[in-house]
């Protein structure tokens, strides 16, 4: 008896099946095809778009502040930026530290002997650094500077080790110029203000205030948040070494467009407004007493250059699913014959499938977890979508045509249909 009759594979297929086996496909195909020519449009219009989009809106507030300036004063200047550098500083800022020029050793021989226990013993020349702070304006400091207070981690590498260094520090801001100033650990010691004194003094700049006024002015501040830390522990978690050398510190705020109102709760809930901003900044860290001296850069998170690789991300796999797809439906087509089909390794379509069908869902959790973002659901999205086409679709109906191929027989009984069932249920498990 012949193992396939009547056209059908197995004789468990219609007579049409083995006829059919790819004109399906091949529909789905063409409309992959034009799925993906959509999306890949659509995509880079968002990116272009939303990369662009902060740009057009400067230029055109600056075109409004020329057209109302001439209507009020007849006479046409030159717009100025709404604000060269940030207004909120409620941010966390990662980066990396690295030996200060002249430097042996970042951390090396504490020249006090008292502090040979605090000293920083460093294995690498350079790491991972993180700042947290927040900005708040005093009426008693003036309108260029507010108060900061935060948190300075440093970590012996790029990983975390038991030698990382969480230092909480207070300073000052000054809004109009771009530059922070911040002492530490002041949870250690009862002269901080008057360090931080002595290093906004030392600043190239303006500086009416008497050290008393000063004092004043912070003193509240300080003792609240030396309360806050003592009570509740660090914003940035909990590490083994708290350093309790003094440190100095002082960052530059690279200069940019930045919104002249201060954000609202939602926005610093959300991460939006000018709280988004990107914000990089250069500096210094210093302790004479523990023989410390490091260099800094830190920068915000650039949500506009990740959105343009998860876009080019989702492009790629995109692009990769429909090559995918098409290789396969050339390979169904060459092995549409029973003799064909059961030459294939039916565990390496089995694991391929079961590796898509993962990845389908990988992609879909990414695209729930941007979901707000809705340029990068759709693409998470429509990368799931192919994925899920290529697996339920395609390499399911290739499984079984497989399977079939194995096991010739004039009539599908319902012993094989309950075998069939059981290789769906252990793939769906």
């Amino acid at each position: 008896m012949p193992a396939f009759a009547n056209g059908a594979i197995g004789g468990g297929f219609p007579p049409y099946f083995a006829a059919n086996v790819v004109a399906g496909p091949r529909l789905i195909f063409a409309l992959l095809v034009a799925l993906l020519v959509a999306n890949m449009t659509r995509a880079k219009f968002q990116t272009l778009s939303t990369v662009h989009s902060k740009s057009g809106v400067e230029r055109s507030s600056k075109v409004d502040r020329v057209l109302s300036d001439y209507a009020q004063n007849k006479t046409v200047h030159a717009p100025i930026p709404e604000s060269t550098y940030p207004l909120n500083l409620k941010r966390d800022y990662d980066g990396s530290w690295s030996v200060a020029v002249n430097d042996t050793f970042p951390f090396g021989d504490a020249p006090d002997p008292e502090f040979a226990k605090q000293d920083l013993l460093f294995e690498n020349t350079d790491g991972f650094a993180s700042l947290n702070a927040e900005n708040h304006p005093r009426e008693k400091l003036g309108s260029d500077m507010h108060y900061v207070d935060g948190e300075i981690i440093l970590r012996d590498g790029a990983y975390r080790t038991f030698r990382d260094v969480l230092i909480k520090v207070i300073g000052v801001y000054k809004v109009h110029e771009g530059v922070i100033m911040l002492v530490g650990d002041f949870l250690y010691e009862d002269n901080a203000l008057h360090r931080l004194y002595e290093l906004v003094s030392e600043q190239k700049g303006s500086w009416k205030l008497s050290e008393e006024a000063f004092t004043n002015a912070l003193a509240a501040d300080v003792e609240r948040q030396r309360d806050h830390y003592l009570g509740r522990g660090s914003k940035l978690g909990s590490h083994p070494v708290q350093s309790k050398c003094d440190f100095e510190a002082v960052f530059y705020v690279a200069p940019g467009h930045f919104s002249g109102t201060s954000p609202s709760p939602r926005e610093l809930a959300s991460h939006e407004g000018n709280n988004s901003e990107y914000i990089k900044m250069n500096g210094n860290i210093t302790s004479k007493e523990c023989g410390t001296s490091a260099e800094i850069q830190l920068a915000t998170f650039d949500r506009e250059t990740l959105f343009v690789k998860a876009i080019n991300y989702t492009l790629l796999v995109t692009f990769v699913a429909f090559t995918q797809v098409l290789v396969l439906i050339r390979q169904m087509e060459m092995t549409s014959t029973p003799a064909g089909a059961n030459r294939v390794s039916l565990l390496s379509v089995g694991l391929q499938t079961v590796s898509d069908s993962y990845l389908f869902l990988a992609h879909l959790v990414m695209g729930m977890f941007a979901q707000r973002f809705s340029t990068l659901f759709n693409a998470f999205a429509i990368a799931a979508f192919f994925k899920f086409i290529i697996f339920s679709i395609f390499e399911m109906r290739y499984m079984l045509m497989i399977w079939k191929a194995r096991r010739p027989s004039v009539s599908f009984s319902s012993r094989q249909a309950q075998s069939a069932t059981a290789v769906l249920l252990r793939f769906e498990n």
